[in-house]
């Protein structure tokens, strides 16, 4: 009877195991590894973060610079740590959506990564329709992309090449309104002919220049004026762990005020749903 006690209450320690690190054996079972073919034929890893058969809505999570996270095979992510969407992911869960953050194809894996243009072709653009239409397949909720910095570019450009249906809204935070040698900005996207709702949001203490309030407003204002619904949501944060102003770790990226910025975000979502 002792033995048969003993036996139990090992299966009872070794199931309960199991639940907190899901059959894979990593703790945090919400997150698992999507291999994609790229439009060029390359893997093109996406971790998908959250419950599929509760989410409300898939949000594609497209980080700036040049794109490379590098996502293991495992679901660690190796670079870009502390880029806004990268960080604040489990955030985007935990108010009821599904997110897929997309890495860069495996050929595209070294320098330059999405820059030199890429962001604004609409190779790239095809590659993302891939991700939209494997989450789509998990659970045929709505899709909204989101970009930050860089990753707002390639929004856009997806958000202006996609088919009619695939996406419910796009969202461009601290979005690259001007151009520089190392890629493409919005300026380099065909915004007016969008025909989905387009979120801005902005940090108006935003000190990099090539993502000034200055230049998103008369964006704004003209993607309004061609029909495009377009909303600007506008915080203002201090806080900056980085001397470029352009790093993740500033107001350009939200830090310190992640949380709120969400909330914002997930709010105008529900909007839309």
């Amino acid at each position: 009877m002792k033995t048969a006690r003993n036996i139990r209450t090992i299966l009872s320690g070794l199931f309960a195991l199991l639940v907190l690190y899901g059959s894979d054996g990593h703790a945090d079972a919400a997150d698992q590894v999507l291999t994609l073919k790229s439009t060029s034929g390359a893997n093109m890893r996406v971790l998908v973060t959250g419950d599929a058969g509760i989410s409300t809505a898939n949000l594609i999570l497209l980080a700036g610079d040049d794109g490379r996270v590098h996502i293991s095979g495992s679901g660690d992510i190796k670079r870009m740590q502390g880029n806004f969407l990268v960080r604040s992911r489990r955030l985007f869960v935990k108010q009821g959506f599904l997110t897929a953050l997309v890495d860069a194809p495996a050929d595209r894996k070294k320098v330059p990564g999405l820059l030199g243009g890429f962001r604004a072709t609409r190779e790239h653009a095809s590659d993302l329709a891939k991700v939209a239409a494997a989450l789509t397949a998990m659970n045929a909720k709505p899709v909204v992309v989101i970009g930050t910095s860089r990753g707002a570019v390639s929004a856009a450009n997806f958000a202006a090449r996609q088919r009619e249906g695939t996406l419910l809204a796009a969202i461009l935070t601290s979005s690259l309104v001007k151009r520089s040698k190392r890629g493409a900005s919005l300026l380099d996207v065909s915004l007016n002919t969008i025909k989905i709702p387009v979120l801005f949001v902005h940090n108006s203490l935003d000190a990099c220049p090539y993502t000034q309030l200055a230049d998103t407003k008369p964006i704004v204002a003209r993607m309004n004026k061609a029909g495009v619904k377009t909303d600007l949501i506008l915080v203002a944060s201090k806080k900056k762990e980085s001397t470029n102003d352009c790093r993740a770790r500033t107001p350009h990226g939200f830090l310190g005020i992640e949380a709120k910025v969400i909330l914002k975000i997930a709010a105008w979502i529900r909007g839309k749903l």
